[in-house]
């Protein structure tokens, strides 16, 4: 998990594309946090290779050397001094809600590009959120003790459109009581796995309400909801919207 105590400064936020096919980066004393745009990249260090496609989140701590091949590679990127413990190692991590993360990317560069009064804290509060969002989205699990919650998000993904589906059927997947997974996910998640489960319903929603292809009873049926009144409700308690005020949004 990440340090509740980060305490970072903000050196720059900026587009980057890059027009070579290889590059080498050693020594650094700032780190990077940053969104792939579009990519096909490969990324070399402490002898391995981890690729970064497009969607991607990358985390490169300071002081490390790594070598990178392959374009294209666009993407938007916080350069950041740290003052608190972090991550020793390169974190790759590709969330389910892209355009969550892309949005509050863009919006951090746009803020640090117009350069009004404020701007730093503002770029700084985007980027907080950011790594808010992350956490609670599993992207900081890295300890081998907390792979079961790992494995509990692949259950989830795998049984989310289940209406059947329960808490009680992953915490039988997991060998575990619900007490037990209910407590372990929510300090490494931050909120409960019925909560996750209802979210990840509701994401996939999202992505075929703006299809506009399905009307709202078959997206409540093709997302594990047991009827319409009830993906209604779980919509507006998820979003702050309505279905309908989130299309027109949308529009």
């Amino acid at each position: 998990m990440i340090n509740d105590n980060l305490i970072v400064e903000i050196i720059d936020v900026l587009k980057y594309k890059e027009k070579r096919n290889y590059g080498f980066t050693s020594g650094r004393d700032f780190a990077a946090l940053s969104y792939r745009l579009n990519s096909d990249v490969s990324f070399t260090y402490n002898g391995k290779t981890v690729k970064a496609t497009t969607d991607t989140i990358c985390f490169f701590p300071k002081d490390i050397t790594y070598s990178k091949t392959g374009i294209p590679d666009d993407l938007i990127v916080f350069h950041f001094y740290v003052y608190s413990d972090l991550f020793e190692d390169i974190l790759f991590f590709k969330p389910d809600d892209t355009e969550k993360y892309k949005h509050l990317f863009l919006e951090a560069l746009k803020i640090w590009e117009e350069k009004r009064q404020g701007y730093k804290y503002k770029a700084t509060s985007y980027f907080y959120e950011i790594l808010f969002n992350m956490q609670s989205d599993g992207a900081f699990i890295l300890d081998n003790s907390d792979k079961d919650i790992l494995k509990a998000k692949d259950e989830i993904e795998r049984n989310f459109k289940n209406a059947d589906y329960k808490i009680a059927d992953l915490a039988f997947t997991l060998h575990m009581s619900e007490a037990y997974l209910r407590r372990k996910f929510k300090k490494l998640i931050g909120i409960s796995p019925k909560k996750y489960l209802i979210r990840r319903k509701i994401t996939q929603a999202q992505i075929m309400l703006k299809s506009t292809y399905f009307t709202q009873s078959e997206i409540a049926l093709k997302c594990g909801f047991s009827d319409v009144k009830y993906f209604r409700y779980a919509f507006k308690e998820q979003t702050g919207l309505t279905i309908r005020e989130y299309l027109k949004k949308q529009s």
